[in-house]
């Protein structure tokens, strides 16, 4: 058990826009897996796809700090014949720093047409250096965060192909990071989109990421009930045979109480 562990500001703007309910899970999953490694309770797809976001930083955090509490790297042994290793002096080494951005992955960098297996630097040896801060997409996790949220409600998605990557990556370029998972949620809360409408068609993650219906989705164009005109139609016809019955039947209550009235049934 841990006494405390890093929360990251990204993590908080990605999920503060969630309901509060949401928020909760996901808060509470987080801090148990931060604390304690793992989570009691039995998670939303949400509130799971979230979690999994930050599991990877906090396992790296946990390491670094298990690392430590021994000591580092063990010292090598005493060779009259070898070499002692010299210390690394060079001001210019990128140092390591800690992913702050729930899509993001440490110590991966991704490029649009090739994907690199994590680094993890050795104790007391800084990581290689990192390229460009619009290239570290870890599109595989965008991948399994997408499938968990909408497991059962959208087409899955089996492989970041070329095409994929280069549209995430315009879309993170143009927006922000941050605006995917926003999308995401959006999407999320549009039973239009999830495929609650009488075309029987719902979006998948081609579609979501074409860059006129990101900015709809991401400015909540899709938020709330979008009917067709024919259904729009339908319920006005619906609407009016209800009122038609019901002014037939207030007809005739109203012409029998004349009736009863003038027979002396009532008064």
């Amino acid at each position: 058990m841990r006494n405390s562990f890093v929360f990251y500001s990204s993590w908080w703007e990605a999920i503060k826009n969630l309901p509060r309910d949401v928020q909760g899970d996901v808060l509470t999953a987080i801090i148990e897996y931060g604390l304690y490694g793992e989570t009691t309770e039995q998670l939303k797809p949400i509130a799971k796809a979230m979690l999994a976001m930050a599991k990877s930083q906090i396992d790296i955090n946990n390491q670094r700090f298990e690392n430590g509490k021994k000591g580092g790297r063990p010292k090598p042994e005493n060779n009259q014949e070898g070499a002692k290793q010299k210390p690394n002096y060079n001001q210019n080494q990128t140092k390591e720093e800690p992913n702050n951005n729930l899509i993001n992955n440490d110590n991966v960098n991704v490029n649009a047409n090739e994907e690199c297996p994590p680094y993890n630097s050795p104790q007391g040896e800084s990581a290689p250096p990192e390229s460009n801060e619009g290239d570290k997409i870890n599109y595989n996790a965008l991948m399994d965060t997408f499938n968990r949220m909408f497991d059962g409600k959208l087409p899955k998605v089996t492989t970041m192909t070329d095409k994929r990557k280069k549209a995430v990556k315009a879309r993170a370029s143009e927006h922000g990071k941050e605006a995917i998972m926003a999308v995401f949620n959006n999407v999320s809360k549009s039973a239009f989109l999830l495929g609650h409408n009488n075309q029987n068609w719902s979006c998948d993650f081609d579609w979501i990421f074409r860059p006129t219906n990101f900015i709809k989705i991401l400015e909540g164009n899709y938020n709330g009930e979008r009917i067709s005109k024919n259904q729009q139609d339908s319920e006005q016809r619906k609407r009016d045979s209800v009122l038609a019955v019901a002014t037939t039947v207030r007809e005739a209550a109203a012409k029998k109480r004349k009736e009863l009235e003038a027979e002396g049934v009532i008064e």
